[in-house]
């Protein structure tokens, strides 16, 4: 009986279906603005003259839907006609951002790629609101809890639209207290001191300028990390956070945050071993390893000891080691053991070096900076140094190597350096302006990366009230293959300072001379000069210590001069280093025979000292000393060492510091005129200072520096006539002046721009000082 009941239900079902199919006399589509037909009648599978039936109208809708071309889709029968009405999606025209700041453009539209929400797509309803709640979240993590985000829909005609995103950002979240809970070993203060946040001050000033107030979720996980890695490297091996909360105000202006912790036992060292593949380096490694048992463990003295390991097997070639740590906790004693396993795996050796990027540079200019060479072992420490002596050459505004295993191999890598070129020379402008101030006008053809060579062809022309130059000078830095340097330069000089009424004189001098240099180590060059140089003197009503200069000597002065110098340099760059030191020892001297017998002394150092990516302090000195071979010559006036300015002390006019010359009356033609009281310059100099690099906000820090200074120098004359109390015949440390203040410089193309606003220290009645000095074409 139930078998009978099946089967005559699986008859009449046959029977039903059979009777929904019809005879498709035509098809009709309603709806369609953009697609085509064609597409429709894919998707539909069957046509007119076919039999349907409800399943298959139900599949054909189901295929539609699938292209995601459609809102809505309905299939019906009219009579013997198939109706298909359909609401297409619109597609979009055009997508614009408006109001983000914080996150980027182009990083907003990569989101938005990625879920299919571009130019030219379908648009998906459940697209903006993902994209929408996306947005939000990423606000919230930046601790910007009143953002908005809102998408609006512009139609446009044949069913396109375009998208506007309007974000609102909103004001950052401020931190209204940090509280931890469960700490006994470690005061709150100490604690709180390892977080990068801080809570909110009271001191309004405080307020205004403490960024680290300002909440965001990424640093704040960050901060938990910091605190378990203080327990770690204080002996405390089970600390745990256990708990954290953010707690936002009604106002959504401030958040609470509790940080509930176990800090556990503290734990000692007991024993530090070393394990592993040593390739007969054991008792080097063994000897890198230092611990003292009975201390409390910490895990950044093991980092340290890997680090120290890694240094070594990198020095060897084993450019893919690797040291790891185990710990063995016995829990009752509170005591650990270490394990260091070191794993070397086989000697690396450098295949092949490829240099990219330089479109103009020749990649020997690139290559012979290397200290990394093909064929020979890879060692992270010569690759590192490569890198910085290509970026110290200061052709590229960026050099990136890249080192690539090679496939296959374990034993062979490729180095792949990558450089971003820097427009060096061709034609600059300078001009050094103080407000009230002298304008100093230079116009210089330079090329220091010459057609690619990395020689050196220069040529200058400086302009000022009272004097002019013009200069020509050629270098090759590698005249030799091993680094010999060879230079030649000409110098044509005039200066006239008759026209003004701080003094009346003036000469002409050329210079002619051959440099030769030779490296005596990575770091470390020496530098020889020879040069023949013809000065003429001519004046008019002169200061009495040119006049007495002039009566010695004449007004036509030859002298054959051959200077010699030792240089250091470690410096990671050329105008925007921020690591490294340089030093230089200078002496030069007029060889016998010569008109006046002279010499000097100079030293020029510099050392910064970084603290990290973002923050460096360099110190700077510079002193001089020049002085005749006799005690009855004089030393000349034209080459005095000069201080004030943007290269010595910045603030105060151009070599307008140190003595000036007497003041004396002189009468011509029954006029009777006072001469006098110009910068006379002296023998001796002494600068030196210190500046802070500081992230420079709102331009692109790879090519600005901007720097929080302070600068001390002057210079002094121990040949002074009797009666000038402007000159001291020796170093006085209470006439030294000073400047502080902000100094930005901004490699823009060619162009590098010095602007700097500084304060006086020390200034004394008839010292010339501007606060703002603005350089192009130069840098401190």
């Amino acid at each position: 009986m139930i078998k009978l009941k099946i089967l005559l239900i699986s008859v009449l079902s046959i029977v039903c279906t059979m009777a929904q199919a019809q005879v498709v006399g035509d098809i009709k589509i309603d709806g369609l603005q953009r697609l085509s037909q064609g597409g429709i009648y894919n998707a539909l599978n069957f046509s007119k003259g076919d039999d349907v039936d409800s399943s298959m109208i139900s599949q054909a809708i189901r295929r539609l839907y699938s292209t995601g071309n459609f809102e809505d889709i309905k299939i019906g029968w009219d009579n013997t006609n198939l109706i298909v009405k359909v609401i297409e999606r619109p597609m979009i025209a055009s997508i614009t951002i408006d109001g983000n700041s914080l996150i980027p453009t182009e990083g907003l539209e990569q989101g938005m790629n990625g879920v299919g929400l571009r130019e030219g797509e379908i648009l998906k309803r459940s697209t903006v609101s993902e994209i929408e709640a996306e947005l939000a979240s990423q606000y919230a993590l930046q601790g910007r809890y009143n953002a908005e985000v809102n998408v609006l829909i512009v139609p446009k005609p044949h069913n396109r639209i375009d998208l506007k995103i309007d974000i609102y950002e909103g004001p950052s979240v401020k931190i209204d207290h940090i509280e931890i809970v469960g700490n006994n070993k470690f005061h709150d203060d100490e604690l709180l001191e390892v977080l990068t946040q801080r809570s909110v001050s009271d001191n309004p000033l405080v307020q205004m300028f403490n960024s680290k107030s300002k909440f965001n979720r990424q640093l704040f996980r960050a901060d938990l990390e910091a605190l378990r890695s203080f327990y770690l490297n204080n002996g405390y091996l089970n600390f745990d956070v256990e708990s954290h909360q953010i707690m936002l105000s009604e106002d959504k202006n401030f958040v609470t945050l509790i940080v509930n912790i176990d800090e556990g036992e503290i734990f000692y060292l007991d024993e530090v071993t070393v394990a592993g593949d040593l390739q007969g380096l054991d008792d080097s490694i063994n000897n890198l390893v230092t611990y003292t048992k009975g201390w409390s463990y910490s895990q950044r003295q093991i980092d340290l000891n890997i680090q120290r390991i890694q240094s070594l097997l990198d020095r060897y070639g084993y450019y893919y080691s690797s040291v790891r740590h185990n710990t063995i906790v016995d829990e009752v004693t509170k005591q650990v053991d270490v394990v260091l396993f070191v794993e070397t795996g086989p000697k690396t050796y450098v295949r092949r070096i490829e240099v990219q990027g330089n479109t103009t540079t020749l990649d020997e200019v690139v290559r012979r900076e290397f200290r990394q060479l093909e064929g020979t072992i890879a060692t992270r420490a010569s690759i590192n140094r490569s890198q910085a002596r290509i970026q110290a050459l200061g052709f590229f505004k960026s050099a990136q190597i890249i080192p690539k295993p090679v496939p296959g191999r374990q034993d062979l890598i490729d180095i792949v350096i990558k450089v971003e070129e820097m427009f060096i020379g061709n034609i600059q402008a300078q001009l050094a302006w103080q407000p009230g101030g002298d304008v100093e006008f230079g116009f210089q053809f330079s090329k220091d990366n010459f057609l690619g060579t990395g020689k050196s062809l220069k040529t200058d022309l400086t302009w000022s009230e009272g004097a002019s130059s013009t200069s020509i000078s050629y270098s090759d830095p590698y005249f030799t293959k091993t680094g010999g340097s060879r230079s030649i330069n000409f110098d044509l000089s005039k200066k006239d300072y008759s026209n003004i009424s701080a003094g009346s004189y003036g000469f002409n001098s050329v210079d002619f001379g051959l440099g030769w240099g030779y490296p005596i180590s990575e770091f470390e060059r020496l530098n020889f000069n020879a040069s023949i140089t013809n000065t003429d003197l001519y004046t008019n009503l002169p200061a009495v210590e040119i006049r007495n200069f002039v009566d010695l000597y004449d007004d036509n002065i030859k002298t054959f001069n051959l200077r010699a110098s030792y240089s250091y340099s470690s410096v990671n760059g050329a105008l925007l280093a921020d690591d490294g030191m340089s030093q230089s020892l200078s002496f030069y001297s007029t060889v016998p025979g010569s008109d006046i017998e002279y010499f000097s002394l100079s030293y020029n150092g510099q050392k910064y000292f970084k603290f990290n990516s973002k923050y460096s302090l360099r110190a700077h000195s510079r002193l001089a000393y020049g002085q005749t071979y006799k005690d009855e010559d004089l030393f000349p006036f034209y080459k005095t060492f000069k201080a004030g300015g943007m290269s010595t002390v910045r603030g105060y006019n151009q070599n307008s510091l140190g003595p000036k010359t007497s003041l004396s009356t002189v009468s011509v033609d029954g006029i009777t005129s006072t001469v006098g009281g110009t910068p006379l310059g002296g023998n001796i100099l002494v600068k030196a200072g210190l500046e802070l690099l500081i992230p420079t906000p709102l331009i692109d820090e790879s090519s600005t520096r901007t720097s929080l200074f302070i600068d001390f120098g002057n210079v002094f004359n121990q040949d002074c006539v009797d009666g000038n109390t402007t000159c001291m015949t020796k170093v006085n440390f209470e006439e030294l002046r000073g400047s502080y203040g902000a100094s930005l410089t901004w490699q823009l193309g060619p162009f590098p721009l010095a602007f700097v606003y500084a304060f006086p220290i020390n200034k004394q009645d008839g010292d010339q000082f501007r606060n703002f000095v603005f350089g192009l074409g130069g840098a401190y």
